[in-house]
């Protein structure tokens, strides 16, 4: 019975030897990959914040840039460079980043494909923000509708008509068609 339990601490004591001796190899072999990637990680979470940051500084500078577009490019670097840090990151602990990317372009030519009317109406979005052929207020004719602009929106602008009927007119269908401001030169005559 005394030779069971000594030979049962012994097995024990193996089992315990052996876990330890793998935790201690894991360790050694992964532990500096695993630490640098959380370095990678924080380091490029910090970045990422800067960087928006400085574009929406960069972007307040310059007085013809709406609040919309300014926040819009912000969170565009934010998420560029978080995207790059996530690949850094993944690549630092070994994880093959080739394939990874290549997916990931696939996927983003799939998603650009599928929203292809949508991703229209933001780049018209940004046009009318960059260009600025009117401003909220302006009586404008555009697309075929006529009313007073009471919002650019990336996706859309929303015109009230005379009789005070709200229009969402898509930004695509508003760059696409001649554009007449009434109120431009209105106050120079």
């Amino acid at each position: 019975m005394a030779d069971a339990m000594e030979k049962s601490a012994q097995d024990m004591q193996q089992h315990v030897n052996d876990i330890v001796q793998t935790v201690v190899t894991i360790v050694s072999t992964y532990g500096l990959s695993i630490l640098g990637a959380i370095v990678i990680l924080i380091v490029g979470w910090k970045v990422a914040g800067w960087a928006a940051r400085a574009v929406d500084r960069a972007m307040q500078r310059a007085t013809k840039i709406e609040t919309m577009l300014r926040q819009f490019f912000a969170s565009l670097v934010r998420y560029a460079v978080l995207v790059f840090t996530g690949i850094a990151v993944l690549n630092q602990v070994g994880i093959q980043t080739a394939s990874l990317i290549a997916v990931m372009g696939a996927l983003g030519l799939a998603v650009g494909l599928a929203l292809q009317g949508t991703l229209g109406h933001v780049a018209a979005g940004v046009m009318l923000l960059l260009f600025r052929p009117f401003k909220v207020g302006d009586e404008i004719e555009a697309g075929g509708l006529q009313g007073i602009v009471q919002e650019v929106g990336l996706f859309t602008t929303e015109l009230i008509t005379a009789d005070k009927v709200q229009i969402i007119v898509p930004n695509g269908q508003v760059w696409d068609k001649p554009i007449k401001n009434f109120t431009r030169y209105r106050s120079a005559a």
